[in-house]
């Protein structure tokens, strides 16, 4: 009987620490290459911009807070020169790994859009390196073509994903021709076009 009772009891203890954990978003992270183990943590809020130090062993480090939506949670590195985003909702453990000195190909995982702009990046790994490496502006002309056109089917196999967002504002953004960020907008369905990013975007095409 009093096993029985101990047992009940460590049931009801796992069970309100997993209906704890809903009500905070984890990132777990190991960014090799850092010069500074100091980490800066930015969360976009209601109340304003609120940003959190966080202090990394050996590139390893752990950040715990809330989020009322899925958001976008920005991560300085190497004294604030670096950054890297990742998207964050309450109940969600986002690990993040990778290089420092290529914070764009840093992978984060643990939802839908982490999980598909890290893909996305892997897959075009090569361009993306050699685009920060070069110092041939026609060359990252040139990449950074690629990297638009590569973008345009994403969107189109994910028209509903914020991911698809994302990479209209990191890449096609960056075309001399704004058209093709309204023809990408157009492509955009719900949930994604629900979201605050699909809204910024359509102003900064109707400005």
């Amino acid at each position: 009987m009093k096993i029985r009772f101990i047992l009940y009891i460590i049931l009801c203890f796992l069970f309100l620490n997993a209906c704890g954990d809903e009500k905070f978003y984890i990132l777990e992270g190991n960014i090799r290459g850092l010069a500074d183990p100091f980490l800066y943590i930015t969360v976009f809020e209601e109340q304003g911009i609120r940003t959190d130090t966080v202090f990394s062993k050996n590139g390893e480090f752990t950040y715990k807070a809330t989020s009322k939506s899925i958001q976008p949670v920005l991560i300085f590195m190497q004294d604030g020169s670096a950054y890297m985003t990742v998207w964050t909702q309450n109940g969600q453990v986002i690990e993040i790994s990778g290089h420092a000195e290529y914070p764009e190909l840093i992978a984060s995982n643990g939802n839908e859009i982490n999980n598909l702009l890290t893909e996305f990046r892997q897959a075009n790994r090569t361009i993306i390196t050699e685009w920060n490496d070069t110092d041939d502006e026609a060359r990252k002309e040139e990449l950074m073509q690629i990297l638009i056109e590569q973008s345009q089917v994403f969107i189109r196999q994910h028209p509903a994903s914020i991911a698809s967002l994302v990479l209209i504002q990191d890449y096609l953004v960056k075309d001399k021709d704004l058209s093709i960020v309204s023809d990408a907008l157009s492509l955009i369905e719900s949930p994604a076009k629900d979201s605050a990013l699909y809204k910024q975007l359509k102003l900064m095409v109707n400005d």
